[in-house]
C-alpha cells in the first residue's frame, strides 16, 4: 500500500448530468459469467440494476422498476431502476455483475487511473432517458 494524490474526477456536464458509481455485490464478484450459472445467487440478485436516489426519482418522473437508458460519451446501456437512499441526488450506482443490456463497461471512457491503471469505473458522466415507466405492461 501506498498513498496517493487526490485527483478530481472528469465531473459532470449540462449534457451529461448524472454520475455512475460502479462496484460489486457480495453474491456478484465478477460480471456473473460463472455467479449466474448458480441458481441460489441468480434466485437473490436476478437482474443487474440502476440504483437511484428518492430525489432524482422524484425530479425524472421514475418509479422502482422503471426501465432507462444510460448514455456517456461512448456508448449506452439499459436498464432497470431500483429508487434507495443508498444514493444521494444525481448519483448513480450499477453493479459491475452484468455483461449484457446494463455492462458498465459501455459506459466508461478510455482514461485511466493515474496510479493504479485501472479504468475510471468510478468517473462516468452519463444522461437518462425513460424508456419505461410501468415495467410490466
Amino acid at each position: 500500500m501506498y498513498f496517493v494524490d487526490w485527483t478530481e474526477p472528469t465531473g459532470t456536464d449540462e449534457e451529461y448530468d448524472l454520475h455512475v458509481n460502479s462496484g460489486r455485490l457480495l453474491e456478484h464478484f465478477h460480471e456473473g459469467n460463472m455467479t449466474y450459472k448458480s441458481e441460489g445467487i441468480t434466485r437473490k440478485t436476478p437482474f443487474c440494476f440502476i440504483k437511484v436516489s428518492p430525489e432524482l426519482a422524484k425530479e425524472r418522473g421514475l418509479k422502482d422498476g422503471s426501465t432507462v437508458r444510460l448514455t456517456s460519451q461512448t456508448g449506452s446501456v439499459k436498464g432497470r431502476v431500483v429508487v434507495t437512499e443508498r444514493v444521494k441526488g444525481k448519483e448513480l450506482y450499477i453493479p459491475l455483475n452484468d455483461n449484457g443490456d446494463l455492462a458498465v463497461n459501455r459506459l466508461t471512457l478510455s482514461e485511466v487511473d493515474k496510479d493504479t491503471d485501472t479504468p475510471a469505473y468510478k468517473d462516468t458522466a452519463v444522461k437518462m432517458d425513460l424508456l419505461n415507466l410501468h415495467p410490466n405492461k
